[in-house]
């Protein structure tokens, strides 16, 4: 071990290996401080360009590195395969997360700012490397889109194994979902036609809309035109209680905004009706 490290080739390849790992801190250091000082009003794509610097000039650190030390490695090719069976048992976890980052660099199914869901893991995408990815958890149920104010650090090798649901992906104007569940007892067509009509009062500015984006996205991507009506579907979920199926054409940015206003104007009707029939009984 002592005549390795003291042979003139290995105390040159540290030397070099020290130069660049100071030429890497300075460069992500000062890269990134320029990045932060510059006038760019859009939040999510000055945090999209340093992580883009910090992925970047990691990879090139590595990559000198490696080219720094191949000689060694070749000369101890037969020991590394070895212990390389061994670091692989070892480290399992960690090389499907970054087999997971990879898949995510090469196939992008999402950019920082993005809302995503991954296995039960909700959030804005606010950082991503190639080992994790950290999101600000939206919640606490599955339709809600505000902000528990939780960061979640999910490991990239979910994304080997589980979907990517992007709810922000590309679209402008989206087809909006969500349930209001009722007693089982109650008249379920009355609440129906409650709910349609608050949702028809909240989103009818979007049909024509909608349906003139939906009918672009056909022509680039050959997808079926959906109607893009409100509507208001009847779902069993058990014997209890009955889902009603919510469906509003919306700005993909305003979905959150648009469904508590429906909900909202739903429970003002629902309660209007309610005291109208307490004082036609008295």
């Amino acid at each position: 071990m002592i005549e390795f490290f003291n042979h003139p080739m290995v105390k040159s390849n540290f030397f070099n290996s020290l130069v660049i790992f100071l030429l890497f801190i300075s460069f992500r250091y000062f890269t990134v401080r320029a990045i932060r000082k510059l006038n760019i009003h859009n939040l999510d794509t000055k945090r999209q360009w340093i992580v883009q610097v910090k992925n970047t000039s990691l990879f090139v650190f590595l990559l000198g590195l490696l080219i720094i030390w191949s000689a060694e490695l070749q000369t101890f090719a037969l020991s590394i395969v070895a212990i390389a069976a061994a670091l692989v048992l070892a480290t399992k976890e960690m090389i499907l997360c970054f087999l997971g980052g990879m898949l995510k660099t090469l196939t992008r199914p999402f950019k920082i700012g993005d809302r995503i869901e991954v296995n039960n893991y909700r959030g804005v995408v606010v950082n991503a490397d190639f080992l994790t990815t950290q999101l600000m958890e939206l919640g606490p149920l599955r339709f809600a889109h505000q902000y528990t104010g939780k960061n979640i650090i999910i490991p990239n090798s979910l994304y080997l194994s589980n979907p990517i649901i992007n709810e922000t992906k590309s679209f402008k104007f989206v087809l909006h979902t969500f349930v209001i569940p009722i007693p089982y007892e109650y008249d379920i067509k009355k609440h129906q036609s409650l709910l349609l009509e608050a949702a028809q009062e909240e989103c009818n500015q979007y049909v024509e809309k909608v349906h003139q984006y939906m009918e672009k996205v056909d022509d680039l991507e050959g997808l079926e035109i959906p109607t893009t009506e409100p509507k208001v579907a009847i779902a069993f979920p058990d014997e209890k209680r009955i889902d009603l199926v919510v469906r509003v054409p919306i700005p993909s940015d305003r979905s959150g905004r648009i469904q508590q206003a429906i909900i909202n104007r739903y429970l003002e009707l629902r309660g209007s009706i309610a005291t109208a029939e307490a004082i036609k009984s008295q």
